[in-house]
């Protein structure tokens, strides 16, 4: 844990806060993890509906869209799971 500066007010913080303790304004270290989070949850997202997707052509009998779906799905679900 180290003492940074913050980027409003200029006092002094924690590089393992979450905001300013004197003026409230986020740290831009869990900014930037919240985004990365959040963009990794939405391929995880889009995964899973395209594997929802697939299972639904499978059953009217679409097998060629299907497995396009499956594989697309997997290959975004792991995406997410590796941002």
């Amino acid at each position: 844990m180290a003492l940074t500066k913050c980027e409003k007010c200029g006092g002094d913080m924690s590089s393992e806060a979450v905001a300013c303790p004197h003026c409230g304004a986020p740290h831009n270290l869990w900014i930037a993890r919240l985004k990365a989070v959040s963009r990794g949850a939405t391929w995880q997202v889009l995964g899973a509906i395209t594997l929802i997707g697939a299972i639904v052509a499978f059953a009217a009998g679409a097998r060629d869209i299907g497995t396009v779906l499956v594989v697309f799905g997997f290959v975004a679900f792991v995406v997410g799971r590796l941002l």
